[in-house]
């Protein structure tokens, strides 16, 4: 699974020229705790988020603390100012960003947003954004389980073979697994299609869990049917 399996497509986003009062109104209007900000071509120079307006001086940021600061290192009391008094997001903005690409795999997404600390990804193309990835979305994730990754008809192809000989020879391994009388197809993303005829409704259903016990595989089609046992013959006398 990848991050544009899981990103949020329509993304809010803001101009460096936004008004901080309007960035705190889409924000609580919409119910998210921050964005990213993006150029004139849509790359992103930024990001928002609820604990860069907690720094504002209407919400009682001490702004002498800058003055302070700014006798000791000017650069960073600078900085600090302009973050408490700036009206614009390119004066609260958070930056560098820190973005991923849409193949990212979402494991590794998780990882980024632990090692640097942060609560949504941006995900770019061309450095374009065209999603967001939040830490909100991958507990969801976890929750319902990951959805089937997207691929194209070529990949799928080739996912579906290893898928298929994974499955085979799980069946091998095993006795009672009757593979001449059972036919298998892997039909769709980890879906296994499996028919035949077996001596038992355990053999049919040891098979059927141990093809789910296979990595990739998402669920079974059991088409399998138990042959009925052979009646015995009377003997006329």
């Amino acid at each position: 699974m990848r991050a544009a399996d899981l990103m949020t497509r329509e993304v809010l986003a803001f101009g460096p020229d936004d008004s901080v009062r309007e960035i705190a109104a889409q924000l609580s209007a919409r119910g998210i705790s921050g964005a990213p900000v993006v150029d004139e071509r849509g790359c992103v120079i930024g990001m928002v988020s609820e604990g860069d307006l907690l720094r504002r001086a209407e919400l009682g940021a001490d702004p002498r603390r800058s003055w302070m600061d700014l006798i000791a290192d000017e650069h960073t009391s600078l900085h600090d100012f302009t973050r408490i008094h700036g009206r614009q997001a390119r004066d609260i903005m958070s930056r560098p960003v820190v973005t991923i690409g849409e193949h990212t795999p979402i494991a590794a997404v998780a990882g980024i947003m632990d090692r640097h600390k942060v609560k949504r990804l941006p995900v770019v193309r061309d450095g374009r954004l065209i999603g967001i990835v939040s830490r909100a979305d991958l507990i969801r994730c976890l929750a319902q389980g990951a959805p089937p990754a997207s691929h194209d008809e070529g990949e799928q192809a080739t996912i579906n073979a290893r898928l298929h000989e994974k499955v085979m020879h799980a069946l091998s391994k095993v006795p009672w697994a009757s593979r001449p009388h059972l036919s298998v197809a892997v039909v769709g993303q980890g879906i296994v299609e499996v028919a035949g005829t077996v001596s038992s409704q355990e053999e049919k259903r040891g098979i059927e869990i141990l093809i789910e016990e296979v990595p990739g595989i998402s669920s079974v089609r059991d088409m399998i049917v138990v042959a009925a046992a052979p009646k015995q013959r009377t003997s006329r006398h």
